[in-house]
């Protein structure tokens, strides 16, 4: 899985670069897109080295159900302390519920997150924050006028009523 993500992840940035014109220029801007995912990828193959370590370990103990059990509960506690980071900071659904290929990004959103909480490209986090802050203003603005609207049509609808009747 880890590998596919990684794939996945320098086929789109090339398909970026590729599209370009000018592909060294592109490869210039995009040096950050690049390091990015060349972090990323060994991060994740640490990882992948990390879990298959543990199990040959384990296999070798006889303990192989152990190394199961310890990534069963280390995944099912990072689902729950991301439903509960959704529900109760950002009060809203976790976009992976309305799409599960967003399953596949969600460890990169994590670690990305972390990353910036650290400090890392803090400037881009406050642009980023700012245009969250935004679209989430927006989103909110356009659910009141929804309801703004039914309820001049419910209003419309029973003036139309009395009207009918008398």
């Amino acid at each position: 899985m880890i590998y596919f993500l990684l794939i996945i992840n320098l086929i789109l940035l090339l398909k970026k670069n590729i599209k370009k014109k000018y592909i060294k220029m592109q490869i210039k801007k995009n040096t950050k897109s690049i390091l990015n995912t060349v972090a990323s990828s060994i991060f994740y193959m640490s990882l992948a080295f990390y879990s298959n370590t543990l199990y040959h370990e384990a296999k070798h103990q006889d303990q192989v159900s152990f190394h199961f059990y310890w990534n069963l509960a280390l995944w099912i506690f990072s689902w729950v302390i991301q439903f509960i980071g959704h529900g109760v900071f950002e009060k809203r659904k976790p976009a992976l519920m309305d799409n599960l290929l967003q399953t596949l990004v969600a460890p990169d959103f994590i670690v990305i997150q972390w990353c910036f909480y650290l400090g890392y490209r803090h400037e881009e986090y406050v642009q980023i924050k700012k245009k969250i802050h935004n679209n989430i203003n927006i989103w909110k603005e356009k659910q009141k006028n929804q309801k703004d609207s039914q309820n001049n049509i419910k209003q419309l609808g029973l003036i139309c009523k009395k009207n009918h009747k008398i």
